[in-house]
């Protein structure tokens, strides 16, 4: 993993590799990532009891049923909306 700039949020962007299971096999993907992002998707894997690999293929698994082209957006969208739904959760559906 290397840091190639910084996010908004002065968290440096990491690319970070995943073997994403599609059909017909297996296939090798790099997504770039604040660590702010990378650490929720942490969390939430942990919260979950699974792996961060797991949680990235059912987010692939979606965007591609979706015909999304892009895993890091689809990644970032799934962490919002997580959070708002954490938030409805308590109680907090302003976000």
């Amino acid at each position: 993993m290397t840091s190639h700039s910084n996010g908004l949020d002065g968290s440096a962007v990491k690319r970070r590799t995943f073997i994403l299971e599609e059909r017909g096999g297996n296939r090798k993907t790099s997504i770039s990532l604040e660590d702010s992002f990378y650490e929720a998707m942490r969390k939430i894997a942990q919260a979950q009891n699974r792996t961060i690999r797991s949680l990235v293929n059912e987010i692939n698994r979606d965007r591609l049923a979706r015909h999304e082209p892009n895993l890091s957006s689809a990644v970032r969208l799934f962490l919002l909306n997580h959070v708002q739904q954490e938030a409805k959760h308590h109680g907090q559906s302003n976000l």
